[in-house]
């Protein structure tokens, strides 16, 4: 019921024993559990919807839902998230008009809570991190990146939309 270490060697071997005796022990073998770093997105868009100029909203409430990462490797990872682009033609990235944030799943203590970004932080065009040693077990392998918008007064009407980039990388 313990859990192998990763990139670790393990030998093995075996031997017979019957009502005579031991018998010799077989060549020996080994193993080795290969760490892997794997994140899928469960919940891998957010739609705000129709937000009038000046209003604001976020997914804390999960109306809508906020992005949902899930550890499906074997070792402790470190989230980061970034945009490509910003969400506003008035605003740039890196201002308090889109934020994001790390918040815990259902699957409560899935997550570092004291090393992850607990308050909101501005979206930046480079890797900013959120979620700190997001766990690997299937009960506690899921963590919540929330998100905040803010429409700018001077924004023109229309769609928007921003590409977020999650990246993922051993603890």
């Amino acid at each position: 019921t313990d859990l192998l270490d990763v990139d670790a060697v393990y030998n093995w071997t075996v031997r017979a024993n019957n009502s005579v005796g031991y018998g010799e022990y077989a060549d020996t073998f080994n193993f080795t559990v290969n760490s892997l770093v794997s994140l899928t997105l469960p919940t891998s868009s957010v739609n705000f919807g129709t937000l009038e100029l000046g209003n604001n909203s976020n997914t804390t409430d999960d109306g809508p839902a906020p992005l949902k990462v899930e550890n499906d490797g074997n070792i402790l990872v470190n989230v980061s998230i970034y945009a490509n682009e910003t969400l506003w033609l008035q605003q740039p990235l890196n201002t308090s008009y889109f934020q994001f944030k790390a918040d815990n799943s259902s699957e409560a203590n899935s997550l570092n809570w004291s090393g992850s970004t607990q308050d909101w932080l501005n979206v930046s065009s480079f890797a900013l991190p959120v979620i700190k040693q997001l766990n690997f077990s299937d009960a506690t392998d899921m963590g919540e990146i929330e998100l905040y918008v803010r429409v700018p007064t001077d924004e023109p009407s229309g769609t928007r939309t921003s590409t977020l980039v999650i990246e993922v990388e051993a603890s």
